[in-house]
């Protein structure tokens, strides 16, 4: 068993990340991992899990229980059993670890995390070795647009939201705000472009627009298991990666998909950050798209408020705005150059859900 003792503000962080420490010498398959902190953050435990899964997928059993830490005599208790200790500053009781690790003979790692940079998370996706198992092919990424299977796709999606519906509705007290700037674009097909900093909120998004449901783009490793990609792609998730074979394929589902008026929802940060109140800086890939195939955007933004009362029981309350549209068509001429007006997009696109989200946070403190 290993002990992981993370700061707050790394656990504050769902990135892809990286560690200064070489996690191959350790036994494969039998490492059970512990994680303190000095505060109750169980809603962040994916950054951890999907930090251990960057550095060894599928060999880590790690544990989905955060232990607070209140005093060193508790911790005592809770890492006598621990073959080794990861320590990552800054952290509470630092130097007080040190010195318990040291009369209880438990090897002491300390350890710096820092974010994968955009070009390592491409190389990072792109690895078949850092998956389970082999890249999608072309036919496992392709979506079938039958009207069978779109048939099956409603025929499932239906039920999924009567019973999400007032889950979150009850849960997280779930609203929609300014959904009128969708009836000017009732006849066409859209692109969403939303932060995503929640485990739910593609889910939440097929609610907000029922009975239109949007299809979600998402990064091809995650449907890399047959059942995930089976169910996924029954709820109109499509598989993509960095490669231009994948982002022509893409393409040309996309150009099906608005020929049939329905809409596309992308996360261009490209990773999820739970309860991030911040944008991150965009990728262009889904700005590209919308340019080719000369498409409004619609800025979403969800947002969260703690509750009034009870807040350290309850989880907050979450909100998804609809922005202005930026439309496409409106600035094409000033760009001519494909990329030019994808950039373009992409910045006016980010300046406004980044601007809508300050004045928002800011009025709520």
């Amino acid at each position: 068993m290993i002990c992981g003792l993370f700061s707050d503000r790394i656990l504050s962080r769902s990135d892809l990340m990286k560690s200064s420490y070489d996690y191959t010498n350790l036994p494969r398959k039998k490492n059970i991992f512990f994680f303190f902190t000095s505060e109750n953050t169980d809603h962040l435990s994916p950054a951890v899990h999907r930090y251990f899964n960057c550095e060894r997928p599928g060999f880590f059993r790690l544990s989905r229980k955060f232990h607070r830490i209140d005093n060193l005599p508790a911790l005592r208790d809770e890492i006598a059993g621990c073959a080794r200790l990861f320590l990552c500053p800054p952290f509470a009781f630092s130097a007080e670890i040190r010195e318990l690790a040291e009369s209880m003979k438990i090897p002491l790692t300390e350890i710096t995390i820092e974010p994968l940079s955009r070009e390592e998370l491409q190389q990072h996706l792109r690895e078949t070795g850092n998956c389970a198992s082999v890249p999608l092919t072309a036919k496992q990424r392709k979506m079938n647009f039958s009207f069978l299977y779109r048939f099956f796709q409603m025929s499932l999606i239906t039920p999924i939201y009567f019973l999400l519906f007032p889950f979150v509705k009850i849960v997280y007290g779930f609203s929609v705000k300014n959904r009128k700037v969708l009836r000017r674009f009732k006849k066409q097909g859209l692109c969403f472009v939303a932060n995503h900093c929640f485990l739910l909120d593609g889910p939440l998004m097929h609610i907000a627009l029922f009975p239109h449901s949007p299809y979600i783009t998402a990064w091809e490793h995650t449907l890399r298991n047959r059942w995930a990609r089976f169910f996924l792609k029954a709820v109109r998730v499509l598989p993509i990666d960095t490669t231009a074979e994948s982002f022509k394929q893409l393409n040309d589902e996309a150009e099906q998909i608005f020929k049939m008026n329905h809409y596309m929802l992308f996360y261009p940060e490209g990773s999820m950050r739970p309860y991030s109140q911040a944008l991150r800086p965009f990728v262009n890939g889904s700005f590209f798209l919308a340019a080719l195939q000369n498409r409004t955007l619609i800025p979403a933004v969800f947002t969260f408020r703690e509750r009034r009362f009870f807040s350290h029981r309850f989880y907050p309350k979450i909100t998804l705005h609809f922005l202005d549209p930026v439309v496409t068509e409106e600035v094409r001429s000033r760009f001519p150059r494909t990329k030019q007006l994808a950039d373009h997009l992409s910045a006016v696109t980010h300046e406004r859900m980044s601007l809508f989200m300050k004045q928002y946070y800011d009025s709520v403190k």
